[in-house]
């Protein structure tokens, strides 16, 4: 003799495959957008620090050389172009923002020394 599987059974079975395909699909959709969000943070960091470095490299040279105009320009327009990367950091973590601004008229004034504005 056959037993028959109620009708209830079988929806219920397809409910739970339905179920359950979805959580997997919405958890890799969310588990594919915070890894392409660290990606996106972690080339950012590296664009800054080689930012810094040019900053750094280009300050070297500004102080061990004589004085030109523009490598001023050059060395104000690196240190305004890792605050603007400084600042787009600071979007993608709301609620978590560091003092941009004061730590980059710091930065500059160390570098520049007040020996030209910016």
């Amino acid at each position: 003799m056959q037993a028959s599987v109620p009708a209830w059974a079988i929806w219920v079975g397809w409910l739970l495959v339905i179920v359950g395909w979805a959580v997997a699909h919405f958890t890799a959709q969310r588990r594919d957008a915070q890894s392409s969000r660290r990606k996106g943070v972690h080339e950012l960091i590296g664009a800054i620090r080689e930012g810094l470095e040019g900053v750094r490299d280009r300050a070297v040279e500004y102080h061990t050389s004589d004085r030109d105009a523009a490598r001023e320009r050059r060395l104000v327009f690196d240190l305004k172009l890792v605050g603007l990367r400084l600042a787009s950091l600071n979007q993608l973590f709301p609620g978590r923002e560091a003092p941009v601004s004061a730590c980059l008229v710091g930065l500059r004034r160390a570098i520049t020394r007040a020996h030209f504005g910016g």
